[in-house]
């Protein structure tokens, strides 16, 4: 279903005043952002937290179309895995989104608490097989990500039960076809594919790339194609191969590998990819 997004003169904002007294916004952030901070609120009439993401105004347009883009999304999105948007609004000096507060830490945290930094096999499956289907869910919505990465995956375990969540959507892009391409640099490190370093045009299997590098950092627990600076990353992005360690299964190594394909086309669908997981379980 094609989702039909509102422009700028079409937002709803609610009473600034109004709504900034229904929260209590702590000093104190969570955590500081590409393109903004993000600190807890409690909302006094729902008697709740929330986590509210404060951007402060340019007024410059290509900023401005940016965060309307992110709300866009974020407004379309409804998904167990995916964290859940509750209001935006604005003032004189910034623009607010508020979420729902997740409980736990980002995945790059949670590993660097293990021990070797890793998790086992099976509970690596497992993740992934829950970040892939909500990576199929934006695709569906016509939604690519564009910036998957450990930090932007929340984690959280109770009672044995994984709860995972997909963050982040402030270099997302709604697209009109499965095919369309695009050209704008975006993305993080080691998880950036050829395709865009190379600056050519790119499709929304950048989304596989990028889950195949979280894939490979939750079972290694390094980074993979790191260099002494930009430059020789992105070559070693572009010419060199993933090395895994000889005790990782060989379906699984095949999988990465096939996930991270240098060749976007010849990547896997995320259907073939949840599919290969679950023979893998």
């Amino acid at each position: 279903m094609k989702m039909i997004f509102n422009t700028l003169s079409n937002i709803k904002i609610i009473n600034t005043k109004e709504t900034l007294n229904t929260y209590n916004i702590d000093r104190c952030k969570i955590c500081n952002g590409k393109f903004g901070i993000l600190k807890r609120a409690y909302n006094t009439k729902l008697k709740k937290y929330f986590a509210i993401k404060i951007i402060k105004k340019t007024y410059n347009i290509e900023d401005d179309d940016k965060i309307i883009n992110e709300i866009n999304i974020m407004k379309n999105i409804d998904h167990p895995n995916i964290i859940h948007f509750q209001n935006n609004f604005e003032d004189k000096l910034n623009y607010y989104i508020v979420m729902e507060l997740f409980p736990g830490k980002d995945l790059l945290e949670v590993l660097l608490e293990e021990e070797k930094n890793t998790f086992e096999e099976k509970k690596t499956l497992q993740i992934m097989k829950i970040i892939i289907n909500a990576v199929a869910y934006l695709h569906y919505k016509k939604i690519v990500h564009r910036d998957i990465k450990l930090e932007n995956i929340m984690y959280k375990e109770i009672n044995n039960n994984m709860i995972i969540k997909l963050i982040d959507f402030g270099l997302s892009k709604q697209i009109d076809d499965d095919n369309e391409k695009m050209e704008d640099f975006v993305g993080t490190g080691c998880y950036i594919p050829p395709e865009i370093v190379n600056r050519k045009m790119y499709n929304k299997s950048i989304d596989i790339y990028s889950s195949g590098i979280v894939f490979y950092l939750i079972l290694h627990g390094s980074l993979p194609f790191i260099g002494k600076d930009n430059n020789e990353t992105y070559y070693n992005i572009c010419y060199t191969d993933l090395k895994f360690h000889k005790n990782i299964n060989e379906n699984i190594k095949e999988l990465i590998v096939d996930m991270t394909n240098k060749q976007y086309f010849l990547r896997p669908t995320l259907l073939q990819i949840i599919d290969r997981i679950e023979n893998l379980l």
